[in-house]
């Protein structure tokens, strides 16, 4: 069960949002008879990992607006702010949470 690549899985996701699905499936069971870790304990850390790239995403979204020319005013929309961002390979790897972030 991969939830990153179903875009199910971002900075901004919740463990109540996901916790219906993900305790349904035979592995989550399996990983709580275990020593270590919970399952909650690495969505946890998984998120830290996500977030942890906001400041260089921050710069990376800059840059691609400003080349752009593009300014994000009180109107503006967050379709139209995506619109531009996702216009470039430069952003491809940031999370769509983190832009959400910075929007």
């Amino acid at each position: 069960m991969n939830f990153m690549k179903r875009k199910k899985l971002d900075s901004t996701s919740l463990w109540a949002d996901l916790y219906s699905i993900v305790s349904k499936d035979t592995r989550y069971g399996v990983m709580l008879g275990q020593p270590g870790s919970t399952p909650l304990d690495l969505f946890k850390f998984y998120l830290e990992d996500l977030k942890s790239t906001m400041h260089e995403d921050k710069k990376t979204i800059k840059e691609v607006l400003k080349q752009a020319s593009f300014e994000v005013e009180p109107d503006t929309s967050y379709e139209k702010f995506h619109s531009i961002i996702s216009a470039t390979d430069k952003t491809k790897g940031i999370d769509k949470g983190n832009i959400k972030l910075h929007f």
